[in-house]
This record gives structure tokens, sequence and C-alpha cells, in this order.
């Protein structure tokens, strides 16, 4: 409803603007946490963020849907196969993919205070930890960490927020937060790096991320437990648990649309190419809209216990629900093919490029659906699977909260 931006927050961007237009080319391109990280773009060319999984949900539109991440089914014999294998005591998120292949997983191993540990590229000769940093919680993440495009991987605790630096495992920051279930969206503005998060207090924050400074906030109708999003004009899209879902000024904070739901938003929308936002709010309802007016809805058995995913390039929007994987036209929210597996679903669901949806069981069933049609192309039973499949180039990587997290290869990959 209003935004309050401090003195100290319009100095702040007073000083990132005047920086920003006599910043010499060099200065412009620097990476302050990795001097080789690529800069995520999603431009049509070679896409590095593409190669990755570096946040919840793949990329900021939250779509699940990694296009360079591609499985056959069962028309080529073999599938995939285990090559690694490492245990972490309990996970309560599904790990990221950064650069070069690492890994990044919160995890607790019986210790007083949670771990964030990096591992490799997974090899069938080695896997081990390339370092282990131990947060300043007590309590265990309950969302994925977040790694910026600057090489900082940015971890949301109980009541702390903390940056490492993705090379080395050190601590960059730390400051108290009055979190949510919401993850860490990072994004450019002004030619700096800076996050984006919700908070219990009613507030979306938009902090610094080379400092942790506040930027701006803005405070909304409720709490907010959704992870943020970004919608490709710069517009920030969250939900709150009074059923407003919101469209923000990525650089300012200013409201551009609002739409009232009036039943709690409590999961991170997707968004499209075309700028539309999906989500599923709490009265079984899932809404598309487009700058704040409504395109389609339709009503669901029963509420998700997971994140949609989203396909541009097959059109489907695809949820779980209880044991059936539903999938939706995402331009008319006609129903396309529902299909039901061997037991509960609490995973997330992801997307390959092909359009094949990868999912698990509670029973510990990992199953490749046809995108467009439903049928299983390729099941096989591994462990209860309670976390979503993170994908990356012919790497997949499948996590339960009993701390396994396995790596596996394709037999025949896509090139």
């Amino acid at each position: 409803r209003k935004m309050k931006p401090s003195i100290v927050s319009l100095l702040f961007l007073s000083f990132v603007v005047f920086g920003f237009m006599t910043m010499t080319p060099a200065l412009a391109s620097a990476s302050p946490g990795s001097e080789t990280s690529p800069v995520m773009r999603r431009d049509g060319g070679e896409n590095e963020l593409d190669k990755r999984w570096p946040m919840a949900g793949q990329n900021a539109q939250r779509t699940s849907c990694n296009p360079s991440s591609k499985w056959h089914g069962a028309n080529e014999t073999g599938g995939f196969a285990v090559i690694a294998s490492a245990a972490f005591g309990r996970i309560n998120a599904a790990p990221i993919i950064g650069f070069n292949g690492t890994i990044y997983v919160s995890h607790n191993d019986g210790r007083r205070a949670p771990l964030l540990t990096a591992l490799p590229h997974a090899t069938p000769q080695k896997w081990t930890a390339v370092w282990t940093h131990e947060l300043v919680a007590e309590t265990l993440p309950f969302s994925s960490p977040t790694l910026t495009s600057s090489g900082r991987i940015i971890v949301m605790l109980k009541d702390h927020m903390e940056a490492v630096d993705s090379r080395t495992g050190q601590r960059l920051w730390d400051r108290p937060f009055r979190s949510s279930q919401s993850t860490v969206l990072s994004a450019q503005q002004y030619a700096i790096p800076v996050l984006y998060v919700g908070s219990s207090d009613r507030r979306l924050y938009c902090i610094g991320e080379a400092t942790s400074d506040e930027i701006w906030h803005f405070e909304a109708h409720g709490s907010i437990n959704t992870s943020p999003s970004l919608a490709p004009d710069g517009t920030i899209v969250f939900g709150c648990d009074e059923g407003y879902l919101y469209g923000l000024d990525a650089a300012s904070g200013r409201v551009y649309w609002t739409y009232n739901a009036r039943h709690a938003i409590n999961l991170s929308p997707n968004i499209d190419a075309q700028g539309r936002v999906f989500f599923m709010a709490a009265d079984n309802t899932i809404y598309c809209v487009n700058q704040g007016k409504l395109m389609w809805r339709q009503v669901m058995p029963a509420m998700t216990a997971s994140p949609m995913a989203l396909s541009d390039e097959s059109g489907v929007l695809a949820v779980a629900i209880r044991n059936t994987v539903w999938a939706f036209n995402k331009n008319t929210g006609s129903t396309l093919w529902h299909t039901s597996l061997d037991a509960g679903i609490v995973a997330s669901i992801s997307i390959d490029g092909l359009g094949s949806i990868l999912i698990g069981t509670v029973a510990g069933t990992f199953y490749i659906l046809s995108g467009q049609a439903g049928q299983v192309l390729w099941q096989q039973t591994i462990h209860p699977i309670t976390l979503s499949a993170t994908t990356g180039v012919n790497r997949m990587y499948l996590s339960t909260t009993n701390g396994i997290v396995s790596a596996f290869y394709p037999k025949y990959p896509v090139i």
C-alpha cells in the first residue's frame, strides 16, 4: 500500500545513479563475488542461466523449466543412471546448480548450526565437498538458497539473511531479518545487484546485494510467504496471505497494479514470456492475470502442496494435487490431461527443454511424463522424493528430507 524509503536509502540511490553515469565500462562489468561469473540473461543467444538452476524455480520468472535440460523417455532404452550419491543428515530444500555445475545444498548433520555445502559437478570417480560453511542460525532453512550473478549465495534463515562467497564458502555478511517461507530473488537495478525478499512483517524488501543495506520496502496487506518473481518488463510480482497479488516497479517499489483473489496466496507465482502471471490461491483456484486483470481461472479439487511449473515452449502449465499431475493450456486455462501416479506428491514439478514433466512421489517413484499427453515415458523406484528435481545440462539432482542427494545423467542425452 505504501512505500517508506529512508533518507539513507534516497542518498544511496542518488550515489548509485551518479556512479552509474560516471562508471567506466571495465568497472560496470566487474563481478564482486566472482571475477569470471557470467551475467544471467535471457536474450535468445548463448544463455549461461539455462545451464544452471541458481534459485528456486530455476529463473526469475519461477517457471521451474530449464530449456537446456533434455531427457529421453521410454522410447530410448536405458533412461538415466545414478552416478553419485551423498548423505547430508537432513535437507528441507532442494539444492541449486551454479557455475561450472557446482551444486549447493543446505543441510544439518546433527550439529547445532545448519551447514551449506558446495559439491562439484558430479562424476562417477569422485563426489566430495569443495567446502562446507556453518550458517549463523539454529534452524535449517526451509527454502533453497539463491546464487546471484555476482557469485554470492544468499540463504534465508529463521531470523537472518546470510551471504556466502560461492568460491570459498566464506561469510560475506549477515543481517537480522524477520523472515517467512520466501526465497530471495536476485536482479540488477541501477547497474548494481539487488535482492528482493518478502517477510512476515508484511513488507517486501529491496536490499543491496553487496552490503545488505535496505534500498526500499513496500508494505502489503498481509504477511508475504511467496517468493517474488520478476516479469520480463521489470515488474516484481508476489502475493500475500490476505489474497492480494501485487505488481511493483522493481527499481522504485511503486505499485503498477494489484489483483484481489480474496484468498491467501502462499505459493510463488509463475510468469510467462508475455508477462502473464499464474498463481494458485487458498480457494483451490488457479488464476491467470495480465497487468492485474483476470484472464481465466480454473477451480481444482484441492490445494496443491507445491509450486506449479510452466513451459513457454510447449504452452503447458502443470500442477500436482494429491497423487495427480494436471496440465492446462496456459493461454486458455483448458484442461489438457491429468495423470494419477502411485502415491502422493509433495515435491515441486520440473519441466525440461522437451516439455517433459519430471516429478517424484512419496512412495519413491520418479516419473518422466509427456507434457503434451501425460503418458508415462519413464519411471523408476529410487527413494521417497519430497523435494523437486533440480536439472542442469545432462545432470539431474534428486534430494529428500532424509538427507540423500543423488546425481543422475541421461544414458542418451539430447544435444
